[in-house]
């Protein structure tokens, strides 16, 4: 989202740090939930490296730690057990 401010127009639409297909037990969640214009929407969804760095960089520090601890109990929930958490992580370049 680096270089697109002032660039952004038209309707605000929801979305979601941790998509809520593969966690939905975090679709409403207020740490998970965020708002963007339709431009950034896209972005989001079609950049997910550079979406991931810029909310590494944007959101502070106690943000992501509570949301990932939030997204790991959600795993638990849906019975999921740590290797397969870990192996979901390196998929997502989260490890």
């Amino acid at each position: 989202m680096a270089g697109q401010h002032g660039a952004c127009g038209g309707s605000l639409q929801g979305s979601h740090v941790y998509p809520k297909g593969e966690y939905p037990l975090l679709e409403l969640y207020p740490l998970n939930c965020k708002t963007l214009c339709w431009r950034h929407h896209w972005w989001w969804h079609h950049n997910p490296l550079e979406a991931r760095a810029w909310f590494v960089n944007t959101f502070p520090q106690a943000w992501q730690d509570q949301l990932l601890a939030t997204k790991d109990h959600s795993l638990y929930r849906k019975g999921w057990d740590e290797a397969t958490i870990r192996t979901e992580w390196t998929q997502h370049g989260l490890m």
